[in-house]
């Protein structure tokens, strides 16, 4: 198998079946899926299957018979040592700035509850060097530098949480995006809205993923509860003013789903929108938007979440990726 980069998906995928066969979730007696199975599963190309299975065939945990299929190797020399988990000695976390590292409610949770089980904490800026031994747990943001760990580390050997977001290979806690909808719209509803905007909002700290979940969310109550939807996905302030000021298109509701983009409006807001509209965002900061009812999710449970993660120390719990969701409230 040629070098490729850590996000490979021909290497993500051997690696998930490695993890797969060396802890018998799969079954040691029966064929594996054939790469047409394999194709159709993961949408990949015949190519990129065929790499998934002739990477494990090198390595001597499958072996193939012509006409019959791929099979696994029940003599092949596991290693039992290396399944299992090695004690964790520190988490390591990361900070853009000194500035966050004074406010940031995540890290708040983190020392917290480092404290209580204790762990050393190590805080690294992203642009520090990165030297993780194989006992060191990782609490990462979806960034820059999580692409950076992930070219350089094997996430089989050292724990790592990404907090807030979505990476398909990682344990992931992230804010409960469904509930907090569902509950934004009981609101409305009890307010008697009918028709609702979602302003998103490209740039933000909040992850592309976690961001269209929300968008999805938004969709998914509009339809089951039959109010009239609309997305700015983009998070337009002139498109959402030409909106707000239409009497023929103006909502009832416009629910921001990130901090910045309810910034943005509350700083550029005209005095001729229409009259009665209800304004919702969600955020993570503690104070409330004026004029504007706040569903406030915790960066403090959140970073607390992420340690309880990281201290499971069933191999069986790191075998697949896991998504905890975290469920917040009304800032009120």
């Amino acid at each position: 198998m040629p070098k490729e980069s850590r996000n490979s998906i021909a290497l993500q995928l051997s690696l998930d079946f490695e993890r797969r066969i060396r802890h018998n979730v799969l079954d040691r007696n029966a064929p594996l899926p054939s790469l047409k199975e394999i194709c159709r599963l993961h949408q990949i190309s015949y190519m990129t299957a065929y790499r998934v299975y002739d990477d494990l065939a090198r390595k001597g945990i499958i072996y193939s018979i012509n006409g019959k299929g791929y099979f696994i190797n029940k003599d092949y020399p596991w290693d039992t040592e290396r399944t299992v988990l090695l004690p964790l000695e520190e988490i390591v976390t990361f900070v853009s700035s000194e500035e966050e590292k004074r406010r940031s409610t995540l890290l708040r949770g983190i020392l917290a509850e480092t404290e209580q089980a204790s762990i050393p904490l190590r805080i690294l800026k992203y642009s520090d060097p990165l030297k993780l031994s194989e006992h060191s747990g990782v609490i990462v943001r979806y960034s820059g530098t999580l692409m950076r760990l992930y070219q350089k580390l094997e996430y089989r050997r050292i724990r790592v949480v990404l907090s807030n977001n979505y990476f398909p290979e990682l344990h992931c806690v992230i804010h409960d995006n469904f509930d907090a909808m569902k509950n934004i719209f009981d609101r409305m509803e009890r307010c008697g809205c009918r028709s609702a905007v979602f302003c998103g909002g490209l740039f933000t700290d909040l992850g592309q993923a976690n961001l269209n979940e929300r968008e999805y969310a938004f969709t998914w109550e509009c339809s089951r509860r039959s109010i009239t939807p609309h997305l700015l996905v983009s998070g337009n302030m002139e498109e959402l003013f030409s909106l707000l000021t239409d009497p023929r298109r103006a909502p009832d509701a416009v629910i921001f789903g990130a901090n910045v983009t309810a910034e943005i409006f509350g700083a550029s807001r005209r005095d001729n929108l229409k009259q009665g509209v209800r304004y919702f965002v969600f955020t993570t900061e503690e104070n409330i938007f004026t004029g504007m009812n706040s569903w406030l999710f915790s960066g403090e449970k959140l970073g607390r979440a992420a340690v309880k993660m990281l201290l499971e120390t069933s191999s069986e719990a790191w075998m697949l990726p896991n998504v905890q969701r975290i469920k917040g409230a009304w800032a009120e």
